[in-house]
């Protein structure tokens, strides 16, 4: 099976094969019924026409695709004229079941309605006017009935397929993603037993009495921080939402006064928004989100919420949640609570504890840099 064949190059395929057994089926009827006898005339046109129809047959089969538009609405208009020269004042006519033929494969190649309404229209009228007048306003309604129900088909089909590349590439995204993910937590992992580890003790170490020295060691310990766990990704929530807004995403903010909180912290809840945002941003269809924080409880509390198209339980769009998000908090004991639903937008609910055993390097807020005034 072709890559394509569950997308819209597969349907493509399938319904340019489902125009061709129209046509060529249709051909082998007619044929059996002049076999049969039952009709005892042929117009020279309708050889015409079926050179016509082996030749458009042949044309999409090539390209394997029902286009360009222009030739399905040439082949209306020529089975109009057809309608007219080749068909016998009265009798059977062979151009009205040949017209329901033309009608659907019109349906399934031309992407506008009123543009297959237009093609059909002198065709709709050319059969009607060739068939006995009883007949005419059954004709002149079952083939525009049929036409459109044949494009509405065909365009439910495209719509879904779309939707099927479409997350076929977001899932090959997040494949690539989560492995560079993946590999990057081995090597922080890694890390973090022998060198940070080292850093964290040096820098909370009485004995080391130089407190420059200290200070210099624990902004170091940051910044491996930073590099291992985002390449550099936001250090504060200010920096978080000045990235996103750069990226063309409105944000509105009301950030709270919170106590020092250790580097590590601050860079994981950091992240952790920027990916809320980043998901926002991606898949919730909205250019706005809110991003605010509170104390509660010896807790701090961190919302990021949208009104955008929102999902359904159990499905989340990417890897970002599951991965960047409650990866970052669970690692500096904290948790996350995501609530959504369809239509009613998303909210992602950050909570740290604020405990007494934390180590927290001085300066250093939810909000702001560690140089900052304390005012997230």
């Amino acid at each position: 099976m072709r890559s394509g064949a569950l997308g819209r190059e597969g349907t493509e395929h399938s319904l340019m094969l489902a125009f061709a057994v129209l046509r060529v089926g249709y051909g082998v009827q007619l044929a059996a019924t002049f076999a049969g006898g039952r009709l005892d005339w042929l117009h020279p046109f309708l050889a015409v026409a079926a050179a016509e129809a082996t030749a458009l047959v042949v044309w999409v089969a090539r390209r394997r695709t029902l286009s360009p538009s222009w030739i399905f609405v040439a082949d209306a208009l020529f089975v109009a004229v057809a309608a007219v020269a080749g068909a016998p004042t009265t009798g059977h006519s062979w151009t009205y079941p040949y017209a329901f033929v033309v009608v659907v494969g019109a349906g399934l190649a031309l992407p506008s309605a009123l543009l297959l309404l237009g093609a059909i229209a002198p065709l709709v009228v050319a059969v009607s006017a060739s068939l006995p007048p009883a007949e005419r306003p059954a004709t002149a309604v079952t083939l525009p009935i049929m036409a459109v129900m044949s494009w509405y088909v065909a365009r439910t089909l495209r719509t879904y397929a779309d939707a099927v590349d479409a997350a076929r590439e977001e899932a090959i995204e997040a494949a690539a993603d989560l492995a560079a993910q993946q590999e990057r937590a081995a090597h922080t992992e890694l890390i973090s037993e022998r060198v940070l580890r080292l850093f964290d003790r040096l820098g909370e170490d009485d004995r080391v009495v130089d407190p420059r020295l200290r200070a210099h060691v624990t902004e170091q310990a940051a910044w491996l921080r930073r590099y291992l766990n985002g390449s550099g990704g936001p250090t504060t929530l200010t920096e978080a939402i000045a990235r996103a807004r750069a990226r063309g995403l409105e944000v509105t903010s009301d950030l709270a006064e919170s106590p020092p909180l250790p580097a590590a912290t601050v860079a994981a809840l950091a992240g952790a928004v920027q990916e809320a945002l980043v998901n926002v941003a991606k898949h919730a269809g909205t250019g706005h989100a809110q991003v605010t924080t509170r104390l509660s409880e010896g807790r701090l509390v961190a919302r990021v919420t949208d009104k955008g198209r929102g999902f359904a339980p159990g499905h989340r769009p990417g890897f970002g949640l599951a991965q960047s998000i409650e990866g970052r908090i669970e690692g500096v004991g904290g948790t996350v609570a995501i609530d959504s639903a369809p239509g009613r937008g998303t909210s992602v609910e950050i909570v740290l504890p604020l405990s007494s055993g934390m180590s927290p390097e001085p300066g250093t807020t939810a909000g702001t840099d560690a140089t900052a005034s304390g005012h997230p």
